[in-house]
């Protein structure tokens, strides 16, 4: 609705600076309190992004708010994840992050084409909708399937 061209909607991308920025304190707060935990809190703040994209046909502030809580939900997930490949067998480390890597663009270009198409028919609301189930959906998706140890052998999210 904001009728922007090709280089004000580019300048968007530069949201991005902040997941990048934060990635090593993510990478800390991972190694403090536990890949499961931050994958649960990634796929969470991604919903709630996603809640607000249904205020974001009303004002641009919603927008670049969300934007930046899809970039660092995304970045929690994704340092989250690549810490829990990195506990596995160290001889597998890169084919393991390799089909980490393919499944995470495999998966980000599904969830892209199903938005594109839920916003094409829905608008703003068909796009929040998909966000928010797939958000939910890798929340429960990662409570349920996956149990770590702790160091100190405590189970993790109970």
């Amino acid at each position: 609705p904001y009728n922007y061209g090709p280089g004000v909607i580019g300048a968007f991308g530069l949201v991005a600076v902040a997941g990048i920025a934060l990635s090593p304190r993510i990478g800390a707060t991972v190694d403090r309190l536990g890949a499961g935990r931050m994958v649960l809190a990634g796929a969470l703040l991604l919903a709630l992004a996603f809640l607000l994209v249904t205020l974001s046909g009303r004002s641009l502030a919603w927008l670049i708010l969300a934007m930046v809580m899809l970039d660092l939900g995304n970045r929690l997930g994704l340092v989250a994840n690549q810490a829990r490949i990195y506990t596995l067998r160290s001889e597998a480390r890169s084919r393991l992050n390799t089909v980490f890597i393919v499944s995470f663009f495999l998966g980000g270009s599904v969830g892209s084409a199903m938005g594109g198409y839920a916003a094409h028919h829905g608008g703003w609301l068909g796009l929040a909708a998909v966000g928010i189930t797939l958000g939910l959906g890798a929340a429960v998706a990662n409570t349920f399937a996956f149990r770590e140890q702790r160091s100190t052998g405590a189970r993790e999210g109970a």
